[in-house]
């Protein structure tokens, strides 16, 4: 199976899927079909500084190959903010309370012994709709609203990453410069005004006033 980015064999290494976040970890056990395994888990976290968050992934993956010992259990991270996924660095996770990047690709296979993919949260999503969409559209974008906003872009049939693989960071388009202040340290990006987060916070004001 080729996906323009990466080939999955159809025999082989299990693959524990994750999305990442600085405040949960949603992971699901695909085979080597990549059909998954065993049911979706999401798991909250509270992980202050990087180590804390390769620790968290850590245990979820030690959680699943002691249920699975005599598979051998690769990892594909899709993670939230910019991500090199030649080397595995995430660049910047702009709601993260760390501005360091992370070289979370070599660090968890240093720990584990196994192979690690690491990319951004949104090429994961495209990938996914690509593949379970085959021939139907070779030019699409996925637009993810979650506590952030991110979106990625297939160009004739291939992921679009852009320069330095920011392509797809509307989240940080500022669409209001008097607007609130957004985590990455501007003022008026997307995120404050249409992000899950920057809804709930206006209702929450809105409940209020009106109480």
């Amino acid at each position: 199976m080729n996906s323009g980015s990466y080939q999955i064999p159809e025999h082989g290494a299990w693959t524990l899927c994750m999305n990442i976040t600085p405040t949960s970890i949603e992971y699901q056990l695909a085979d080597a079909r990549l059909l998954a395994v065993d049911g979706h888990q999401h798991l909250p976290v509270n992980a202050p500084t990087p180590q804390a968050l390769l620790e968290a992934i850590v245990e979820c993956w030690r959680h699943i190959h002691r249920r699975y010992p005599q598979h051998s259990i690769n990892l594909a991270l899709g993670v939230h903010g910019q991500v090199d996924p030649i080397t595995g660095v995430s660049q910047t996770m702009p709601q993260a309370r760390w501005k360091t990047p992370i070289e979370i690709k070599y660090l968890l296979e240093e720990r584990l012994g196994v192979q690690v993919r690491v990319d951004n949260d949104c090429v994961m999503l495209a990938l996914a709709e690509k593949w379970q969409h085959q021939g139907t559209q070779q030019d699409f974008c996925v637009i993810n609203v979650d506590y952030g906003i991110g979106s990625s872009f297939v160009i004739n049939d291939h992921i679009y990453r852009g320069s330095l693989y920011g392509s797809g960071q509307i989240g940080h388009t500022i669409v209001n410069p008097d607007g609130n202040a957004c985590d990455c340290g501007r003022y008026g990006c997307l995120e404050t005004v249409a992000s899950l987060s920057a809804l709930k916070k206006q209702a929450r004001m809105w409940l209020k006033n009106a109480a």
